[in-house]
Order: structure tokens, then C-alpha cells, then sequence
């Protein structure tokens, strides 16, 4: 069996949280430090909501053959790079390869 499907990015989650954190600290940083038109400009910014896209590719097989199961699962982000990988072979008990 084999497959693949597209999902969000972990580190892409990440990176929205610390930016959002960051925008939080930057408008109430600027309290009463701003004019009133920069201050809503930065709540605004803020306030902004941001999607996260699904730009994790997925792909992942999962097999018997020979009395061995094989699981293989590979992910990559096309926008910040992030990849993993992961793949492992076992004997199943009881299957003897001929």
C-alpha cells in the first residue's frame, strides 16, 4: 500500500506561532509610545488572521513481503525545506522467508 497527501507543516506552524508572538510584542510595545493611527495599525497587523497552508508533501508505503513488514514515510515542505524520513523493516514471527 502506498500513498501520499499534503498537510501542514509542522515547522511552518511554528514559524506563524513565534511571528505572531512577535507582532503580539510589537503593538504592545508601542502603547503609548505611537500615535493612535500606528497603534491600531499594529493591533490590526496583529489581528490579522494567517493560514497556514498545506504545503507538507506526504508520502508514506506500508507492506508485507517475504515475512518482512515495511513501513516508509517520507515528508518535505516546498516552502521552508523541512523534510523527514523515516523507514523500518521487521520480521513478522511466525513467516518464514523462503
Amino acid at each position: 500500500m502506498s500513498a501520499d497527501r499534503w498537510s501542514e507543516c509542522p515547522k511552518c506552524r511554528v514559524d506563524l506561532d513565534v511571528d505572531s508572538k512577535r507582532r503580539a510584542k510589537k503593538a504592545a510595545d508601542a502603547y503609548g509610545k505611537v500615535s493612535h493611527d500606528e497603534y491600531e495599525r499594529l493591533i490590526a497587523d496583529r489581528d490579522k488572521p494567517r493560514k497556514l497552508a498545506t504545503t507538507l508533501r506526504e508520502d508514506y508505503e506500508i507492506g508485507a513481503n517475504e515475512g518482512e513488514l515495511r513501513i516508509s514515510y517520507h515528508a518535505s515542505c516546498e516552502k521552508c525545506g523541512f523534510a523527514y524520513s523515516f523507514k523500518d523493516a521487521r520480521s513478522m514471527r511466525g513467516v518464514e522467508k523462503s
